[in-house]
Order: C-alpha cells, then structure tokens, then sequence
C-alpha cells in the first residue's frame, strides 16, 4: 500500500504578521494504515498549538516546534494520539520555554519519542499493550531555573521505558510499568541545586506576623514495577539533594487504576552522586535483587542524635547520603555501598512487613 504522507508548515513564511505568528494552531486526523502526518512549527510560534489523531497500523506522526520561547506557560504544545499496532510518534520540541508534550499510544510495537529542548518543559507518554518503546529527552539551558518533568506508563509486557534529563535544576522523572520483563531506565546528569526563598506575612485587626525561609530543591526520580523479571535502574549524577526510589510489587497506580501485585525474579539499581541525596529500593515478592550505590558525600557531612528524656523520644539525622532497602519475600539479594565521605547511613531490611522509608 502506497503512503500517504500530510504535512502542515508554519513558520518564517508568515512571520510578516504577528497575529498570525503569536497564536497558531495545527491539526491532522487520519483513519487508516500506512499513513503519515506532519506538523512544524517555527519561527516564534508563541502559543503555537499542534494535534495529531490517528487509527490504524504502521502509521507515523512527527512535531516539530522551534522557537517558542516567549510568554507564560505552555507556549508550545504538542499532542499525538495513535490507535493500532507499528505506529511511530516522535515529537521534537526545541529553544523554548513553557514547553508541554504528550503522546498516547494503544496498541502493540509502538514507538514514541519526546525530545524538549529548554525549560520549565513537561512531557508524557502513555502506552498499552506488548514490546512498546518509550522515550523522553529533556535539555534544560543550563542554570538553576529549570523545573523540567518526565513521565512514561506502560501497561503490558515486553516493553522499555528510558527518560534522560540533563542541564537543568529541580527536574523530576516517574515511569511507572505494570506487565512482566518490562525494562526502565532513568538518568538525571547535570543537575544544579536550587535555593528557593519564600516569605509571608499577615496583618490582622490586634495582631499580626511575618517571616521568611528557604530550602534547597534538588532532583527526583520514581520508577513502579508491578510483575515479574522487570528490571529498573536509576543514574543521578553531580548534583545534591537527589531522590532517587524504585518500588516493584506492592501497590501501583497508575492510567489503568490501581492494583496489589508482586515483583519476582526482578532487579533494581539506583546510583546516585553527589551530596545529601537519598535513594530507596522496596521489593514485595521472591528473589529479588537491589543495589544502590552512592558516592562523593559533602566534606562536612555529620551525624546527629538527639534524645528528650521527659518523653524519652529520640531522633537522628544525617546529613550525608541515606540508602534503604525493604524486601518482603525469599531469595532475596541486596547491596549498599557508600564511598567518599561521613554522616551517611545505610539499612537493608529483608523480610520487611512495613515499606516506611527513612527519610532526613
């Protein structure tokens, strides 16, 4: 069957009119197989807007939007919806800011990519169904303000989820997988930490208050595996303040509802660098294996300890690295290890009824 390629193009050719080039919007439907459908939009397209809905096999969707760098939230947005098997969507969004992307694909042997480029950028891509890819890259600009975020679902067996974020600050990342031998992978590099100050006040009629604070925001990473032989890793590097869990069995929500299940035979591995970061690993089910890996710990990292004796309350804090691993089940293999300085603790509990993590 011969393709059937659309093409809609926005760009410097209508760039003479600005209402036109502030506000343009693009859309492309298409019922049936083998078809293929693009949309580009350039040339500071601000609040540029594009859509693509396909039903059938072996089709292909692509957006492509430069240059929306202007304005508040979501100047560029770009959605791609695609029904059946061996479709393709790939979404590339670049030199902006307030960028959203979302792509849903149902059916089996898809693929989908989302590459932004810039910042305060969303992502999402959703999939059901067998031997699925997913992809998400996100490029920040390089300085501390830029709060980028990723997420990918699957649902079904066989399939691969990766999302790499890079040059930015504050970034987050969840993929969440229900099915057997699904594979994810999640790399954060770097990364800045952020200082976010925040004041308040309030007058009343016979008093009043005000003050200020402010607290570091690092970078995290999640990653739900319900099922057996998954396998989920997590990288985070040159960064602080980095959170980093990975849960495979238990309870997992995600587009689909919510269900309770098991995680056997699968793996998880975070490593993490740095300082003061934390990285969790919970398995629920049998033979299991977890490995985290933390290192480059602040050169002023210390252990405190603080005990009430009127209520004979205690607590600890650390403010190096935190490592914890939870598994429920038999067979089970965990390893920890932590290098390059002091003030950090590690806990492996295997055997473990209760999944409370122990947070700084």
């Amino acid at each position: 069957m011969k393709k059937i390629q659309l093409a809609i193009l926005i760009g410097a050719a209508f760039s003479a009119s600005a209402a036109i080039a502030d506000s343009n919007n693009g859309s492309i439907a298409q019922n049936g197989s083998d078809n293929g459908a693009t949309i580009e939009q350039s040339a500071g397209s601000n609040g540029a807007q594009a859509s693509i809905y396909q039903d059938g096999g072996f089709n292909q969707a692509s957006v492509t939007q430069t240059n929306v760098s202007t304005g508040g939230w979501w100047n560029g947005s770009a959605y791609v919806n695609q029904s059946g098997s061996d479709n393709t969507a790939t979404v590339s969004q670049s030199d902006g800011s307030g960028l959203y992307a979302s792509a849903y694909q149902f059916g089996t042997a898809n693929k989908g990519s989302l590459t932004q480029t810039g910042s305060n950028a969303s992502a999402s891509l959703y999939q059901t169904g067998t031997a699925n890819n997913a992809t998400i890259d996100q490029q920040g600009a390089g300085n501390n303000y830029n709060w980028n975020g990723a997420s990918i679902w699957q649902n079904g067996n066989n399939n691969t989820g990766a999302i790499t974020q890079a040059n930015s600050a504050g970034v987050s990342a969840n993929i969440g997988q229900d099915g057997t031998a699904n594979n994810s992978r999640i790399s954060q590099t770097g990364l800045y930490l952020t200082t976010v100050n925040y004041s308040y006040s309030y007058t009343g009629p016979w008093w009043g208050y005000s003050g200020s604070y402010s607290y570091d925001t690092g970078s995290y990473a999640y990653t739900y595996q319900q099922g057996q032989g998954n396998d989920a890793s997590i990288t985070q590097s040159n960064g602080g303040n980095l959170q980093a869990t990975i849960q495979q069995g238990g309870w997992i929500c995600g587009a689909s509802g919510c269900s309770n299940g098991s995680a056997t035979n699968s793996r998880a591995d975070i490593s993490q660098t740095g300082e003061g970061n934390n990285g969790s690993i919970y398995q629920i089910g049998d033979s299991n294996t977890a490995s985290i890996n933390q290192s480059g710990m602040a050169p002023g990292a210390s252990y405190n300890y603080s005990y009430d004796y009127a209520s004979g309350a205690s607590s600890n804090q650390y403010t190096g690295n935190l490592a914890y691993v939870a598994q429920a089940g038999v067979g089970q293999n965990a390893s920890i290890i932590q290098t390059g300085g002091g003030g950090n603790y590690a806990l492996v509990n295997q055997g473990a009824t209760s999944f409370t993590p122990y947070l700084k």
